[in-house]
């Protein structure tokens, strides 16, 4: 998501369901482990979240 896009969210425009807004925390979740899944296999230490 670019910055233009940010602020467009943040300023009313272009609004974002609470679903869509759902979805896309999901998804930053999903990624957030699988890096954290992969830097624990990258470095053979925990990673705590």
């Amino acid at each position: 998501m670019s910055l233009t896009s940010i602020s467009k969210l943040k300023s009313g425009h272009d609004m974002i369901t609470a679903l869509q807004l759902d979805a896309f925390k999901e998804i930053v979740n999903i990624g957030v482990g699988r890096a954290a899944a992969t830097l624990n296999d990258m470095l053979d230490s925990p990673i705590l979240l």
